[in-house]
């Protein structure tokens, strides 16, 4: 009881903490790339309603150019539209910061909780 083989407990402590760095090396580029994937994804559905939303636009600045009978007025009511929004963006800022501070939130909260079950 009194022979500890200390380099053996040397090694073998060793080996615990090169296991251990090279576990939490593994759940980072696990994190990384879940990461990145559903950055991925986030970007392409931004575009493609990004494109939905441009088509859109110039179907209706065009449909209001076709029921004014006018060649550029359907344009400007859909960028005084656009503009609308901007300032009824700008007017609750606020409040929106706070909605989406709170729901980033929760989803960190949700996203640790399901890790650690």
């Amino acid at each position: 009881m009194g022979n500890i083989d200390l380099s053996k407990l040397i090694t073998t402590f060793t080996a615990f903490i090169e296991t251990k760095i090279a576990l939490l090396k593994w759940d980072a580029q696990e994190e990384v790339l879940v990461f990145l994937s559903k950055t991925i994804i986030l970007f392409l559905v931004f575009s493609v309603i990004s494109l939905a939303i441009i088509f859109f636009s110039v179907a209706l600045a065009i449909g209001v150019n076709f029921w004014m009978d006018s060649d550029y007025l359907g344009f400007m009511v859909v960028a005084v539209l656009y503009l609308l929004f901007a300032l009824l963006i700008l007017l609750v800022r606020k409040n929106l910061k706070l909605k989406i501070q709170r729901t980033l939130g929760q989803t960190i909260r949700q996203q640790k909780a399901e890790k650690n079950e």
